[in-house]
């Protein structure tokens, strides 16, 4: 093809010269709509909130991350399994109406119209639901989390699970050993008294403080969800405090000999079937995460391992000595 005729054709593609021509009319129309029905504006930097759990992390563990009582949000929304609370949001939204205070239906679509870009701007995928269903979906779950999220004083619950900034740490290691092998080099375990935070672990003196917590059926799905949310939103951002902190989980259990041992010591509560359900817990924590080399416990990972290698010749000089003496 000539220089001219492929000049000709960028001419005429241009929409402020010339009409599309009619071989790509419907493909421009196609695109045209695609690129129309896109969140947020050109350039933007999206702030993703709201992610669909990978598959590598989702695989083998659905009982934790999808819901079995209700949905929030589109992702599972008309689950089967899960109609008999999308009548109680309904029920929700007629006694959250019938309160007065001049609210009424209309209002409540309104604002929940004007949030509707921002709130689609949250997920990491276009939804596929239209306007009317989307925002009738907001509605109905923004009430459903008024009147029974709220009741569990987020005050409270945010205080408890509060995490501290991260440091830069200029070394770091990935692994330390479990308990059985911690406490073999001399550690002591112990329930930290007022911990600041739940990562608020120390190690000085061969004394590893881990503050106390409680795992349970409420438990598990609540972790695995934030290391989830955290993985997809600050995975290789130096702020994966809650993938370091199960990452030292995971380490520490090996057996359900090392679940005794923290439990004798009252750093962990298993309120599970057993200590079986427990270990096996913990090792899935890890399954399909990534770890930073400059993790949040990092500093405290790299302490522990220098304990356990000092033990370790200290051991090693002693066989050596006992040895000798037998000469």
């Amino acid at each position: 093809m000539e220089e001219a005729e492929i000049t000709a054709d960028l001419e005429a593609a241009r929409p402020s010269k010339t009409p599309v021509r009619e071989e790509i009319a419907d493909l421009s129309e196609f695109m045209q709509q695609k690129l129309d029905t896109l969140w947020g504006k050109q350039d933007e930097i999206e702030s993703f909130t709201i992610f669909r759990i990978p598959r590598n992390i989702r695989k083998s563990k659905k009982n934790i991350f999808e819901p079995f009582v209700v949905s929030i949000g589109p992702f599972y929304r008309g689950k089967e399994s899960l109609r008999t609370m999308e009548e109680k949001k309904w029920r929700l939204l007629r006694d959250f109406l019938s309160r007065g205070n001049h609210i009424s239906l209309n209002l409540c679509l309104l604002e929940m119209k004007a949030l509707e870009k921002k709130t689609r701007r949250c997920y990491s995928e276009t939804v596929d639901l239209n306007s009317d269903s989307f925002i009738q979906m907001m509605l109905l779950d923004g009430c459903f989390v008024l009147q029974y999220f709220l009741k569990w004083r987020l005050p409270v619950l945010s205080r408890s699970i509060a995490i501290p900034n991260a440091n830069q740490n200029e070394r770091s290691v990935m692994v330390i050993p479990c308990a059985t092998e911690l406490q073999d080099s001399g550690v002591k375990f112990r329930a930290k008294r007022n911990p600041c935070h739940m990562l608020d672990i120390s190690f000085q003196y061969g004394v590893l403080e881990i503050p106390r917590f409680t795992i349970n059926d409420n438990t598990k799905p609540l972790l695995m969800n934030l290391v989830a949310f955290e993985q997809c939103k600050f995975a290789e951002m130096n702020k994966s405090q809650l993938t370091s902190f199960v990452s030292f989980l995971d380490s520490l259990v090996n057996t359900t000999r090392d679940v005794l041992i923290l439990q004798q010591c009252g750093v962990i509560e298993n309120c599970l079937s057993s200590e079986e359900e427990l270990t096996q817990f913990f090792n899935q924590l890890c399954q399909g995460l990534i770890l930073m080399e400059n993790h949040f416990l990092a500093e405290l990972f790299k302490e522990v391992n220098r304990h356990c290698d000092l033990s370790l010749r200290f051991m090693h000089i002693s066989v050596l000595q006992v040895d000798a003496s037998a000469l």
